[in-house]
């Protein structure tokens, strides 16, 4: 069983991870790890694939194939959006935000784990799939 915390554990000796989501529990499946840094999310594909198929498992346990995020790996949530997040290390205030994101299509929600001009994590929600892949391909 592959739990939330164990993820964040295993994945935070690349560097600190902002967010986990995905198949967790007994479910099979993909499971996205966000790191703060772009250089620690590297780090890991870089160490984690540099090593021979037959030591993974022993060395990694369930992460046995790890790859970047693609626009395809959007899914819509259960609201019916199609949601890109990134963190706010610019500290951009959510009015600049949404001029900057609006122009890939309506923004049906934005939200903030802070106070809305930290660096947290922001999601985006759009009602149309095709605006959050030109958001994702375009920013983040």
């Amino acid at each position: 069983e592959i739990s939330e915390k164990k993820v964040r554990t295993d994945f935070s000796k690349f560097g600190e991870v902002v967010s986990v989501r995905g198949a967790l529990g007994k479910q099979k499946g993909h499971v996205f790890v966000r790191f703060r840094k772009k250089e620690a999310a590297e780090n890991c594909l870089n160490c984690l694939n540099s090593f021979p198929l037959s030591e993974m498992s022993e060395l990694f346990g369930p992460y046995l194939y790890l790859s970047p995020a693609t626009p395809r790996d959007i899914d819509c949530d259960m609201y019916g959006f199609y949601s890109i997040s990134f963190l706010n290390l610019n500290l951009k205030s959510f009015p600049s935000i949404r001029t900057e994101f609006a122009k890939f299509g309506e923004i049906v929600r934005l939200t903030s784990g802070g106070g809305g001009n930290t660096d947290e994590l922001v999601t985006i929600s759009y009602a149309d799939k095709a605006a959050a892949i030109n958001a994702l391909k375009t920013h983040c």
